[in-house]
């Protein structure tokens, strides 16, 4: 059973695999960010890539990849986007974003490298 914080996370109860932990449950905030696939079947094969030597050097599954190219728009996480755009030899991840995100990641990108 999951228990609602004051601040807006969602605390787990503690199970045999350790203490309780707090995650983020803001429906309004999906994780991740949408990736154009047909646009990474296009760079991962210009590339020389297949699915299994990219999710290799990735550390991902093939079928993980699979779903990413097959499914226009699918949802990435930020550490996964780094990988793929480095393996493929990307100047940039926003490269991979889906466009209809592009603006939103730059922007969010610009506020973590001035934040830090």
């Amino acid at each position: 059973m999951l228990k609602p914080a004051e601040d807006g996370n969602v605390l787990s109860m503690p199970n045999h695999h350790g203490p309780a932990t707090a995650r983020t449950t803001n429906p309004r905030r999906p994780r991740g960010v949408p990736i154009d696939g047909p646009k990474l079947r296009r760079l991962r094969q210009r590339g020389g890539h297949t699915l299994t030597t990219l999710a290799e050097a990735v550390g991902v599954s093939f079928q993980y990849l699979s779903q990413l190219e097959r499914a226009d728009g699918r949802r990435i996480g930020p550490v996964n986007l780094r990988k793929l755009s480095e393996a493929l030899q990307l100047p940039e991840p926003s490269v991979l974003v889906h466009p209809s995100a592009r603006r939103a990641w730059q922007r969010d990108e610009r506020e973590l490298r001035t934040a830090a």
